[in-house]
């Protein structure tokens, strides 16, 4: 599997925007704990939103950490925390940060999820990640999620599932026309190939879901912009 556009992207283009823009869209000149306190409200709205089972005694994968925004907020939620991401700034400077005993990092190839130094886990988070994916590059992602997940494990992630109208293509063929000309932001928001979200819908991420073997306990849809799907591996 050749990886894609939006993986390239992240794991080379660090200084085109700045790390803190690239993990979160916050002000470039954000501190530390500023960034860590949208972590915390992140994650506590995940657990409010999905009920996710947490606990001491779990270890979780948080997939697309980042420098760590919601790992080290999920630190306080689980036993054993590893972020894995395709970009080596962003994961330098979650380790540069990192001063707790349960968190770790390690840097992913963009082809599968097979983290090293832990091999199977409780739960697997991602949050704001996936619908960067095309199809054809999710499913095997979540293929290779379904096979490090304990069995009864939990997969827990948000979605943009709101369909592709015809001023979202316009104004997506618009920013690559910007950013063919140099021009690296409008109105706020990236116009990088890396920020480009994918049409996935409810239908075919449970489809895709069910046909690898896993179980959908619940989806949370109120905010098409950013749904939850829970599953759980058999």
């Amino acid at each position: 599997m050749s990886e894609s556009v939006t993986v390239s992207w992240w794991r080379d283009s660090a200084s085109e925007l700045g790390i803190k823009m690239m993990d979160k869209l916050i002000a470039p000149d954000a501190g530390w704990e500023e960034l860590l306190a949208t972590g915390r409200r992140d994650v506590q709205l995940a657990l409010d939103a999905t009920n996710m089972k947490t606990g001491s005694d779990r270890t979780v994968l948080d997939l697309g950490c980042g420098m760590g925004r919601l790992s080290f907020a999920l630190a306080d939620h689980f036993g054993e925390v590893l972020g894995i991401d395709v970009s080596p700034s962003l994961i330098a400077e979650g380790e540069r940060h990192n001063d707790r005993s349960n968190v770790s990092f390690e840097c992913g190839d963009g082809l599968g999820i097979k983290p090293q130094t832990i091999t199977e886990f409780d739960s697997v988070f991602s949050f704001e990640v996936l619908y960067l994916l095309r199809p054809e590059i999710l499913r095997p992602n979540l293929q290779d999620v379904y096979n490090i997940l304990k069995p009864g494990g939990e997969l827990v992630f948000e979605m943009n599932v709101v369909p592709f109208s015809w001023k979202t293509r316009l104004s997506m063929q618009f920013r690559n026309c910007l950013y063919a000309l140099g021009i690296k932001e409008w109105r706020g928001w990236p116009n990088a190939p890396g920020f480009r979200r994918y049409p996935h819908t409810i239908e075919s991420l449970s489809r895709m879901l069910k046909e690898i073997g896993f179980q959908i306990d619940r989806i949370i849809a109120d905010n098409p912009k950013q749904s939850w799907f829970v599953a759980t591996k058999p």
